[in-house]
């Protein structure tokens, strides 16, 4: 085989499974996922992530509601856990040290994404948005700040819960 050949046949075999799994992992840019995680996870927010969200309207609500209701998906929990030192989701591997610090940063990251939900839902409006954040606000308000992030969102949704 020519030197050609075989530098071809190599491209060709580390090209071709890299642009069959997604290439580089990116995720197709009309994904409303994409842009609700982009902006559940963003720390200084200057690409217009919010913007983006709301921008896709009652078509983003199910993705929102699904994150003001239940979080951080789980791949994103086992990556924090990971960059924290802690254990993936149901793992029975024993945590060195005091974990507390690190519990407690995991349940603020939670909230952010939970916040950030909330106020995409207050902004996009409607009664699907609006029965989304009663299903939050069902029962004991939340502690601060997603209870007053909740309150909020209703007011711009100009309804209230049953």
């Amino acid at each position: 085989m020519s030197g050609r050949a075989t530098i071809a046949i190599i491209a060709f075999a580390t090209v071709v499974p890299v642009t069959l799994a997604g290439g580089c992992n990116r995720e197709p840019a009309n994904d409303i996922a994409v842009d609700v995680y982009a902006w559940a996870r963003c720390e200084e927010c200057q690409m217009h992530e919010k913007d983006n969200v709301v921008r896709r309207g009652t078509a983003a609500v199910p993705q929102l509601r699904t994150v003001l209701l239940d979080g951080m998906p789980h791949d994103h929990m086992n990556r924090l856990r990971a960059s924290l030192g802690l254990p993936p989701l149901g793992s029975t591997v024993p945590v060195a040290g005091d974990t507390t610090a690190r519990i407690l940063e995991i349940k603020d990251v939670v909230t952010s994404y939970r916040v950030r939900a909330a106020t995409a839902l207050g902004e996009i409006g409607g009664s699907a948005a609006r029965r989304a954040l009663c299903e939050a606000r069902a029962g004991a308000l939340p502690a601060p700040p997603l209870g007053p992030a909740l309150d909020t969102a209703l007011v711009h949704v100009g309804g209230t819960c049953p």
